[in-house]
């Protein structure tokens, strides 16, 4: 596996990591905080660049794993799509999707809200396949 950390925080700290598995598929890092009630974007991707889009993810929170396997397909006005789900113990993330102007342009939106637990967590994605 190839590792590549980027240093986005203005204090130093790691924001993302990027590893690309055995099977090729990129994954994308991104840390997941504790008690967060008001949904916040983990990815994002302009809706014209790929209208359908295969994705895996995944989040680690304490001791439990969720692992999803993702379809979507949008219009550039709403985004469906469904998600297989699996999971052992329970996370309190839930992961969400919307479409949202971003400078005028419809972007896809994957978010996120989580319960207090006392601790964060971390949610893996990586695009399996996107075309037009």
């Amino acid at each position: 596996m190839i590792t590549v950390v980027i240093d986005i925080s203005p204090t130093g700290e790691t924001g993302i990591t990027i590893n690309i598995n055995q099977q090729g598929v990129q994954m994308v890092t991104v840390p997941i905080l504790d008690n967060q009630a008001v949904p916040v974007v983990l990815y994002q991707y302009k809706c014209s660049d790929y209208p359908y889009t295969s994705v895996i993810y995944s989040v680690e929170r304490g001791t439990a794993r969720d692992i999803y396997n993702s379809q979507k397909v949008t219009d550039g006005v709403t985004v469906v799509g469904g998600q297989n789900k699996n999971s052992v113990g329970t996370s309190g993330v839930t992961i969400t999707q919307q479409v949202a102007l971003v400078g005028g342009v419809p972007f896809v939106q994957i978010l996120y809200t989580s319960t207090a637990l006392g601790f964060g967590g971390t949610f893996k994605y990586g695009f399996v396949n996107q075309w037009k």
